[in-house]
């Protein structure tokens, strides 16, 4: 089940693209309310667990057992786009191919 929308259906599900998060205040605060509103008790406890288990180069919103995003209905505007814009040459992309070019000509002509 990939929680991505993303034109591809070669995503595994497997988290490799899911890292730090960078994220604006709004997004932020966003994240924040939708935690404290609307995660259940039991998912706030196993993301605490997990991050004294990981280092930093993870995203903690990440649920490692279910293998799903926690935040998906609020995340960030990074985490929408991956897979939509190729990301600059010294950076990698999808290992399994889900990186796409976004044409932006198509938007212009």
């Amino acid at each position: 089940m990939c929680q991505q929308k993303i034109p591809s259906h070669n995503c595994r599900n497997c988290g490799a693209c899911c890292g730090p998060l960078l994220l604006t205040k709004a997004e932020a605060k966003q994240i924040k309310k939708f935690i404290d509103k609307r995660m259940d008790k039991p998912t706030k406890l196993r993301l605490k667990e997990q991050l004294k288990r990981k280092d930093g180069l993870f995203c903690q919103f990440r649920d490692i057992e279910k293998r799903n995003c926690v935040i998906y209905e609020v995340r960030p505007l990074i985490c929408q786009i991956f897979g939509i814009v190729k990301p600059p040459a010294n950076l990698k992309g999808c290992i399994y191919g889900n990186t796409h070019n976004l044409d932006m000509k198509k938007f212009i002509d």
